[in-house]
């Protein structure tokens, strides 16, 4: 995992200790010739970066997959070089989406109308742009 401060990947290291992976984490975000290093040896990219802050990034191979919580606006230039590179990218509304599911059954117990959330959160997007 290629992270800003290796000192404050602990909880990131925790999670990852749990689900079983074993993750190599590195603090070379800020060192253009690191991250692309690391980029092309991922099998999976989250980018937690605020907008704009990832469009330098290259690299990803082909067939990784790449999340990218940024969902706006969409395709950020980091998910569109992914995806020109041939991996698999998700946008930052799935996430928010499967949030959002995942709260409802918190919150109610129930199974949410997953379609519906889908629909609503498409119009929310489409009416802001």
């Amino acid at each position: 995992m290629l992270v800003r401060s290796t000192a404050r990947a602990g909880e990131l290291r925790a999670s990852a200790d749990r689900l079983g992976v074993t993750p190599a984490i590195s603090d070379g975000l800020l060192d253009p010739a690191r991250a692309r290093a690391a980029l092309a040896q991922a099998d999976v990219v989250v980018s937690t970066l605020p907008k704009g802050a990832a469009d330098d990034l290259t690299g990803v191979r082909p067939g990784a997959v790449v999340l990218d919580v940024v969902y706006a606006p969409w395709p950020t230039a980091f998910a569109a070089a992914a995806e020109a590179a041939g991996a698999r990218v998700v946008s930052g509304l799935e996430m928010l989406l499967h949030q959002a599911v995942a709260q409802v059954e918190l919150m109610t117990g129930r199974t949410p109308p997953v379609a519906a959330m889908r629909d609503a959160l498409d119009a929310a997007v489409a009416a802001r742009t």
